[in-house]
């Protein structure tokens, strides 16, 4: 959904450019398609509206797509929330190891929040219906919830930022 350019643009305006700035396009061209197959993994089969072309490989762009406000979205538009979802997790995927994007762990039964220095990753673990906790990254959540659908497999835990 987005490119080098939107995502040093985006980055840089949210004052978290200082590792991404170092890195090649090429190893960035690899977080953005990593990001982008993360949110496709995660999300797939729970977004509202419909694909516009049954032969396209992503989720969007979508028919009958409206946004937080209630307005309907043009089915040749990526929303912007969307884009700068896969930014936030192209972010992640070059400070943190992928493998904690894809973890489950055994549920403890409890919850723990971090938040990183520059507030930037918050995490909550919360017990789903598989009797797993997953990591929730707060900063992509956020940014795609309004396109969501309330699906019966959804199970959201959200904890408000914290200092």
């Amino acid at each position: 959904y987005i490119d080098i350019s939107f995502c040093d643009t985006y980055l840089g305006n949210t004052g978290r450019d200082s590792v991404w700035s170092t890195l090649t396009n090429d190893v960035k061209t690899i977080h953005i398609y990593n990001a982008c197959i993360w949110l496709e993994e995660r999300y797939l089969g729970k977004w509202k509206g419909t694909i516009t072309d049954t032969e396209q490989a992503l989720s969007f762009p979508r028919y009958q797509l409206y946004d937080q406000e209630n307005r309907l979205i043009a089915s040749n538009v990526i929303p912007r929330q969307i884009k700068e979802a896969q930014a936030e997790a192209t972010y992640l995927f070059s400070t943190v190891d992928y493998s904690e994007l894809y973890s489950e762990i055994e549920a403890k039964g409890q919850v723990r929040r971090i938040n990183i220095a520059d507030e930037s990753v918050e995490e909550e673990y919360f017990k789903t219906a598989l009797g797993f906790e997953e990591t929730r990254y707060m900063t992509v959540e956020k940014k795609v919830l309004g396109f969501l659908t309330s699906s019966p497999n959804n199970s959201w835990g959200f904890v408000e930022k914290f200092r």
